[in-house]
């Protein structure tokens, strides 16, 4: 399923653009009392971009495992005064751990650590969330 389809990230306008990574644009919908970003914007961001780079690491579970966020963290750093954008990665070390997990017991945990930029590459925001993703 392509994220940007799912129906809360219609209402908050997710977009994916050309280099491929999902953003929000600059808009009065997604704006705070001091006229930038919400944080709960940069929020749901960088949760749906983690669970997108789930389905991008792990395609051969599509309709075979369920994926429940267990815990999230995420440290804002600067206002964001522009369109911002999301870039996960997971380290390598966890995806096999994710994998011994998962293919012993049929269910494991995984930490997608996501950064939010706004458009001059300023980090805006930066967090982890670890996912339990269990055999359907």
């Amino acid at each position: 399923m392509e994220v940007t389809s799912v129906p809360f990230a219609k209402t908050i306008g997710l977009k994916r653009n050309d280099s491929g990574a999902l953003e929000l644009d600059f808009d009065d919908g997604l704006m705070n009392h001091v006229q930038t970003v919400a944080a709960a914007a940069q929020f749901s961001l960088a949760e749906l971009a983690s669970g997108d780079h789930l389905l991008q690491l792990f395609p051969e579970l599509i309709n075979k495992a369920t994926p429940v966020l267990r815990d999230s963290r995420l440290k804002y750093r600067k206002p964001a005064n522009s369109r911002v954008s999301a870039h996960p990665s997971a380290k390598g070390k966890a995806i096999n751990r994710f994998w011994e997990q998962y293919e012993k017991k049929g269910r494991g945990l995984i930490s997608i650590d996501v950064e939010i930029t706004d458009t001059a590459g300023i980090i805006t925001s930066a967090g982890s969330f670890s996912w339990y993703i269990q055999r359907k």
